[in-house]
């Protein structure tokens, strides 16, 4: 079940921390926030993709190609991408097997509803 109370840290448009706020509000006011995208490839260059739970707050049953979350104050991208990956597949990777792709910041709402 998504805690929609759950404290997500919001920050400026120059990616400068500012204070947490309640992931209902991040998402409903489309505050700036980090977040990790993670894509997982084998060694055939496949992909491999998920179908979001329909109790998630945001495309709830979308098909993604990637695993996601929310970075908490003083968390590290990477950091963020190895417990995730854990978590949310039981996938142990040491931090070396990372390979940073891009970093993007996003004017627009990613969760937009269709």
């Amino acid at each position: 079940m998504i805690n929609k109370n759950e404290l997500i840290f919001v920050v400026d448009k120059n990616n400068n921390p500012l204070k947490p706020f309640p992931r209902y509000i991040v998402h409903k006011k489309v505050l700036w926030h980090r977040t990790t995208g993670i894509w997982v490839i084998n060694h055939k260059k496949q992909i491999l993709c998920q179908k979001r739970s329909m109790k998630k707050d945001t495309k709830p049953g979308f098909r993604e190609a990637f695993f996601c979350g929310h970075l908490n104050a003083g968390e590290s991208y990477f950091d963020n991408a190895l417990q995730e990956l854990s978590e949310e597949l039981g996938i142990k990777v040491e931090k070396g097997k990372l390979t940073h792709y891009k970093t993007l910041k996003s004017d627009k709402p990613s969760h937009k509803e269709f």
